[in-house]
This record gives C-alpha cells, sequence and structure tokens, in this order.
C-alpha cells in the first residue's frame, strides 16, 4: 500500500460516546431499525475517513477554534467534531447541526480541563 499514511489512533471521548448512543436511539425511535443500521454505518464510515485523513477536505471543513469537524455524509445533519494530537484523534462530540456549537465545545473543553 504504497503512497497511503496509516490511520491514526482514534479515540472517542465519553461525551462522543453518549452523542452515538443519542443518536442512535433517536434514529431507532423517529425512523424506525433499518435506517439505524444505515446510519450508524454512516458515522462509522465518517470515523474511518477521519483516522485515515485526518485533516480538513475543504473549507466547509475548517477548523472551529481549536477542533476540527467533518460531516457525517449521506442525508445526516451531524458533524464530528474532533483534535488532532500527535499520536491520535480525538473525537470530542458529534453534534446535530441546529445545536450551539460553542457551548458544546466549550462544555467539553471545559471537561478536558477537570481531568
Amino acid at each position: 500500500m504504497s503512497g497511503q499514511n496509516p490511520k491514526l489512533l482514534l479515540e472517542l471521548r465519553p461525551q462522543a460516546r453518549s452523542d452515538i448512543k443519542d443518536i442512535l436511539k433517536y434514529t431507532t425511535q423517529r425512523w424506525g431499525a433499518q435506517q439505524r443500521s444505515r446510519y450508524k454505518k454512516l458515522i462509522e464510515r465518517c470515523l474511518d475517513s477521519i483516522a485515515a485523513n485526518p485533516l480538513p477536505r475543504s473549507k466547509k471543513e475548517d477548523a472551529i477554534a481549536d477542533y476540527y469537524r467533518r460531516h457525517v455524509d449521506g442525508k445526516g445533519r451531524h458533524f464530528v467534531y474532533y483534535r488532532l494530537l500527535e499520536d491520535r484523534v480525538l473525537v470530542v462530540r458529534i453534534l446535530h447541526d441546529s445545536m450551539d456549537v460553542d457551548r458544546h465545545l466549550e462544555d467539553e473543553a471545559e471537561t478536558e480541563m477537570e481531568e
């Protein structure tokens, strides 16, 4: 596999794991198990893509504060917010596009500082 960069380790903060759980629960309740399965695959594909190529692919994925973001492909309205560290990618939140991103990322930054 010449020419390919190795994937970075992908670490999900507890809140990011909780976000995924909540997103999938809501998807099941609203659109059913089949859609949940499809959306779960889209989220997994997005996370895999970030691990393989963490730098933004376009202007829409510019850094926000100290975070990068990547859209969950398809018809999804969620964005993955992450930080690029020396040896890994730290996924901090997965947020719906209607959410107050600054507030949620600020809350996450405070949690990181407490640890």
